[in-house]
Order: structure tokens, then C-alpha cells, then sequence
């Protein structure tokens, strides 16, 4: 397992770009729910991705200059998946990605 990004480096297109067609694993994957934050980790083999732009800040709620750019991973199997900014990536074979499927507790992180 090779970590790719860590959880203070910044998620960038190149980055994902790179790991296209690989399998990936998003052990640490935080996002703030309404009453506690989650981690939404996950893991497979990227064929895509998604990227936004949103020009808005919905806490002042005005239009804003300059994007907040965020990505969203397509598996191979069909499933999307939002990477927080403070997600972990780490690149991993397929033997072992076949491995955490066999003996990941679903759930735990």
C-alpha cells in the first residue's frame, strides 16, 4: 500500500488524473454530518472522476469570485464517492484491494 496523499496535502486534478485506472483506498475520508462528523471511506478501482466548481458561499450566501473546486471519485463499479479535503489516498494492488474487501469490517473505518 503506497500513501498518495496525505491528510494536509491539497486533492488535485493531476493527482487523480495520474491515478486513473488504478485501485485506490480512502481509509480517512471526514465530512462534518448535521449532528457529528462521519468518515465516508472507500475504496476500488478509479475509472473517473468528478469536479465542481462552486462559485457560491452559502454562510454569507453571496456569489463569490474564486471557486471552491471539489472532487468526487467513479468506481468501477458504479459507485461515487465526494473526497473531503482532508482525505488520505493510498494506491494499492489489486490483490490487495481483493484482501480489504475480505477482511474490512464495514463498519469501521
Amino acid at each position: 500500500m503506497l500513501l498518495i496523499k496525505e491528510k494536509s496535502d491539497r486533492l488535485t486534478e493531476e493527482m487523480l488524473q495520474n491515478l486513473m485506472g488504478n485501485y485506490i483506498y480512502v481509509p480517512h475520508n471526514p465530512f462534518k454530518g448535521q449532528d457529528e462528523n462521519i468518515n465516508l471511506w472507500f475504496g476500488g478501482q478509479l475509472i473517473g472522476y468528478e469536479v465542481c466548481k462552486l462559485f457560491y458561499d452559502f454562510q454569507s450566501q453571496e456569489i463569490v469570485e474564486e471557486a471552491d473546486v471539489t472532487y468526487s471519485a467513479i468506481l468501477s463499479d458504479g459507485a461515487g464517492f465526494a473526497f473531503s479535503n482532508e482525505c488520505e489516498i493510498h494506491l494499492v494492488t489489486e490483490e490487495e484491494f481483493t484482501e480489504l474487501i475480505l477482511t474490512k469490517d464495514v463498519n469501521s473505518p
